[in-house]
C-alpha cells in the first residue's frame, strides 16, 4: 500500500479518537462524588481531559476548579483567591520573601489528595521575569519554579 494514501486517513483517525476524547461524557463516578464532596457549589462546569474531569464552580464567592479521576475519586481542588483573602501566615511569609516587591499575578490555594495544601503565587519583575512561589499553610516558601 501507499504510504501517502493511508496518511490522512490516520491523521483523520487520531484527529477523531483525541477530539472524543476531550469531550467525551464526564462518568456518573465523576458527578456524583463532585456533588457529595462539594452541595454548595453553582454554576458548575465540566470539561473532560485525557485521563481526568475538571469541574469548574463557584461556592462561598469564590472560583474553584476540581479535579477527579475516571473512576470519580477526588484529586485536587484550586480556589482562586484574591491577596485580602490570604491567611495571615501566607502574606507575612510573601513580604518576607525576596519578591515581596514583585508584583502578585495570581494566588491560588490548592488542597491535592495525600498532599499538604498549599499556596501558590505566580509573581513578575518584568514580562520575562516570572515565576511560582509556593507557600506551606505556616507561610514557609517551600518552592519556587518558572512552571507549575
Amino acid at each position: 500500500m501507499n504510504i501517502k494514501a493511508i496518511l490522512p486517513t490516520l491523521v483523520l483517525i487520531a484527529t477523531f479518537s483525541v477530539a472524543n476524547a476531550q469531550f467525551g461524557k464526564i462518568p456518573t463516578e465523576a458527578t456524583n462524588a463532585f456533588q457529595k464532596k462539594y452541595p454548595e457549589a453553582s454554576n458548575v462546569s465540566w470539561k473532560s481531559r485525557l485521563a481526568s474531569y475538571k469541574a469548574e464552580f463557584d461556592m462561598d464567592k469564590q472560583h474553584y476548579t476540581a479535579e477527579f479521576n475516571s473512576k470519580g475519586q477526588w484529586e485536587k481542588t484550586e480556589a482562586k483567591l484574591t491577596y485580602d483573602k490570604l491567611p495571615t501566615e501566607i502574606s507575612d511569609g510573601l513580604h518576607k520573601s525576596l519578591y515581596s516587591n514583585w508584583e502578585f499575578t495570581e494566588i491560588m490555594k490548592v488542597d491535592e489528595k495525600e498532599k499538604d495544601t498549599v499556596y501558590r503565587i505566580r509573581v513578575k519583575k518584568t514580562d520575562l521575569d516570572k515565576k511560582y512561589l509556593f507557600f506551606s499553610t505556616k507561610g514557609q516558601l517551600i518552592k519556587e519554579s518558572r512552571t507549575i
